[in-house]
């Protein structure tokens, strides 16, 4: 009788001090340390997967904003023009893939009166040669469509720029 309480005196000791563990490993299930790993696997996937749903929901976001732009610039009489017609060296100048074009003239001096004018306003502004010999005035360079909406609307509030305003996109 002492050896089966000495037994299960040590096997009581075993259990409370490996717990389950050794119970799990014994019948080849996972152990605990098996298990958070496997919960840490699973959280990780939850948020590659999460971070890839954010990242389409804001692509689709951009989308539409884009589009919503395009259509308001065309309700309200915008074109965007290509940089087909712009000379080589000076596309490769521009930082930017969206200007506002405020005037295009076949005499430099009247483009760069333009530019003065615009610039006496607080605008910072470009010249941009065409093949034909046109030399054009763009404002406001940005690299995203959406964000050259609000500077046109404002720009055609100002004196020196012409209603025929439009955007030039370098792409």
């Amino acid at each position: 009788m002492k050896k089966v309480l000495v037994v299960g005196a040590i096997a009581l000791v075993v259990v409370m001090t490996t717990g389950c563990d050794m119970f799990r490993k014994m019948a080849g299930r996972p152990t605990s340390e098996d298990i958070a790993a496997k919960k840490e696997l699973i959280a990780a996937a939850e948020n590659a997967r999460q971070a890839r749903e954010d990242s389409i929901r804001l692509a689709e976001q951009r989308v539409a904003d884009s589009l919503a732009v395009l259509d308001s610039m065309l309700h309200c009489g915008t074109p965007i023009k290509t940089t087909n017609q712009v000379s080589p060296a000076a596309k490769a100048k521009l930082a930017h893939r969206y200007y506002v074009i405020i005037g295009a003239f076949g005499n430099a001096d009247n483009a760069q009166r333009l530019q003065k004018k615009a610039e006496a306003a607080g605008f910072g502004s470009e010249l941009i040669p065409y093949r034909n010999g046109i030399t054009a005035v763009g404002l406001c360079p940005s690299d995203d469509l959406v964000s050259m909406y609000e500077p046109l609307k404002m720009l055609r509030l100002q004196p020196f720029c012409p209603k025929e305003a439009w955007i030039l996109d370098k792409e």
